[in-house]
């Protein structure tokens, strides 16, 4: 399966049906959706959706909104480590649902229980 990351502006169009590009965004999605292909997402880039169409939703829709769009797009972590040879970089599995808390937890969405 062909696997699309989706710019932070590609999620923007699709959320606030920004002109005009909206129409390709709902075809790229519409294709991860129906599972014809596998979208993925930076994590900091829901931070960065919120802000920007918070404009246009209230907060508790900026929340719902985001929310249920993460359903549908696997969340990657970027992690940039020093090249300091002290200091040993480790491999952090780009666990979804680790990924997901990450960015429940920037849209002040926190689980219960933690």
């Amino acid at each position: 399966m062909k696997r699309v990351f989706l710019d932070t502006n590609i999620i923007v169009d699709f959320l606030t049906s920004r002109a005009p590009y909206c129409d390709e965004a709902r075809t790229i999605m519409a294709l991860g959706i129906n599972k014809k292909i596998r979208l993925y997402a930076a994590s900091m880039s829901f931070a960065t959706v919120s802000y920007l169409i918070r404009k246009q939703y209230k907060a508790e829709e900026v929340k719902r909104v985001t929310g249920a769009f993460i359903r549908y797009c696997n969340v990657t972590v970027i992690c940039v480590f020093p090249l300091d040879p002290i200091i040993q970089p480790r491999r952090i599995p780009s666990c979804n649902e680790q990924s997901r808390l990450v960015v429940t937890t920037q849209l002040g969405l926190v689980p219960k229980g933690l």
